[in-house]
């Protein structure tokens, strides 16, 4: 991204940019690449700030992961610069959108927000043009569809089917029914209604042994496949209400790590019309409720461990995206995944920006910084009006 520097910047303050390790010294380097005199703090706490100049500065960018500390440190900065220009960095852009008309010259910038679409445009670039129905609506007709996919719903309903079909034949040729009578008889005695307006009564002996077999094995096969459709609608209800990945499903994003960038990265996927299986270390973690609320299936586990990324479908998914918090996690991840499947397309969170550049260039894993592909962005926004090229546009 290219920007421009606005004058004021340059001669009339410094630029202070405060917390967040990782995004913090991109930032700084973004600025001081455009020349721009600059501060860094690793404290977002007043005392820190007032060491770093707050009082002379032109801009204050906020870089934590850490909603309530940057809004803190911002509120707290403006008491002693009214005029500051101030950068948050912020997830819950909609909480903290309605501070901007109370804050005038606050900007808010999500990391997450700002790099999800590169991940995204990565992986299913290389994965080719998504189908053109992409999610399973639940309900009845999702329920539907597992039970019509299930095997031995299948197997079941064709003894049954079967037995009827074959039971037609028999008494409309031994007993002088027409076929829609015959089928009509056979009906009643499978289900044992019985109502007696056709009977076997003054048949041959054969024919009422027949009838007495089909009353008894297609009781039974019926109701073994009333008991199978049951069982299989009640699992698929209770899979979908635990958010349980679907044992058929096919051509899916997984995501694997589950924190600000995996759940952004998902909803915007489920937005576009992908289907998303996520995983996430913990059960209990952040955004598994919000997930779930999506219709995102969720698998518990370390993505690092091969057989996580197999309850996820890996060979069935259409991309797989690692992006945990965990470098190693990630890489391993990868790593694992091309081998189980080489011919997936995957993306890879790297923090350190040389080492995603390495793993790519050596390793053939696609993999990007979110600080590098941020850093830009945060800057912009301090010092001046952004002259967006085609990169960022992607990236953005």
């Amino acid at each position: 991204m290219r920007f421009a520097v606005r004058e004021a910047t340059k001669t009339g303050g410094h630029v202070i940019v405060a917390g967040g390790e990782r995004l913090r010294p991109r930032v700084a380097a973004v600025l001081r690449d455009q020349g721009v005199e600059v501060t860094e703090s690793a404290s977002v706490d007043r005392e820190a700030l007032v060491a770093a100049g707050i009082d002379s500065a032109a801009s204050l960018i906020l870089t934590a992961d850490n909603d309530v500390g940057n809004l803190s440190a911002a509120l707290a900065a403006r008491d002693h610069n009214p005029d500051l220009r101030i950068v948050l960095r912020t997830f819950n852009v909609g909480l903290l959108r309605q501070l901007e008309s109370l804050l005038p010259g606050v900007r808010l910038v999500s990391a997450s927000q700002v790099a999800a679409p590169a991940f995204i445009a990565a992986a299913t670039a290389t994965a080719g043009p998504a189908p053109a129905q992409r999610r399973r609506q639940r309900g009845t007709v999702g329920f539907a569809l597992d039970l019509a996919g299930d095997r031995l719903v299948q197997l079941l309903g064709a003894v049954v089917t079967g037995i009827i079909a074959i039971s037609a034949v028999v008494f409309g040729v031994f007993h002088d029914l027409s076929p829609i009578d015959a089928l009509y008889f056979t009906v009643t005695v499978v289900t044992t209604t019985g109502f007696g307006d056709i009977s076997v009564g003054e048949a041959a002996w054969p024919l009422k042994a027949y009838a007495v077999a089909l009353m008894l094995t297609g009781a039974a096969a019926l109701a073994t496949l009333l008991a199978l459709v049951t069982e299989v609608l009640v699992t698929a209800r209770i899979a979908a209400a635990l958010g349980n990945v679907p044992r058929d499903i096919s051509d899916h994003a997984v995501v694997a790590g589950f924190g600000t960038l995996g759940f952004r990265i998902a909803e915007q996927l489920v937005e576009s019309g992908e289907r998303v299986v996520a995983i996430s270390l913990a059960g209990d973690g952040r955004f598994v409720a919000a997930a779930r609320s999506l219709g995102i299936p969720i698998v518990i586990g370390d993505i690092a461990i091969p057989e996580t990324l197999d309850e996820a479908r890996i060979d069935r998914a259409r991309c797989l995206l690692c992006v945990s918090d965990s470098d190693v996690a990630n890489l391993e991840a990868g790593l694992n995944a091309r081998s189980a499947s080489s011919d997936i397309p995957l993306v890879l969170r790297i923090y350190d920006v040389d080492l995603a550049a390495r793993v790519e260039a050596q390793l053939g894993l696609r993999s990007f910084s979110v600080a590098s592909l941020t850093a830009s962005a945060f800057a912009a926004e301090a010092v001046g009006e952004v002259e967006a090229d085609e990169d960022h546009r992607a990236a953005a």
